[in-house]
């Protein structure tokens, strides 16, 4: 799950720095997305999978998992 998290992550980075690159000025690069939005809303599925699995091993936020999902 990590892995890919990863790469989404990476993509959603480049897809930004494009459009910023693009974008015509200070209003353009306002009305931007959030382009990692879709990787966070992905990582807390997979959490939300992981926990109905294995309640303990994500226990809370602090976790190990959370972490490493929450925090790439």
């Amino acid at each position: 799950m990590v892995p890919v998290l990863a790469e989404q992550q990476l993509l959603a980075g480049k897809a930004e720095t494009e459009a910023w690159r693009t974008a015509s000025g200070p209003e353009a690069r306002a009305a931007l997305p959030d382009f990692y939005a879709d990787c966070r809303k992905l990582g807390e599925l997979g959490l939300t999978g992981l926990a109905r699995l294995d309640p303990d091993v994500v226990g809370t936020e602090e976790s190990f998992w959370a972490g490493a999902v929450l925090d790439l």
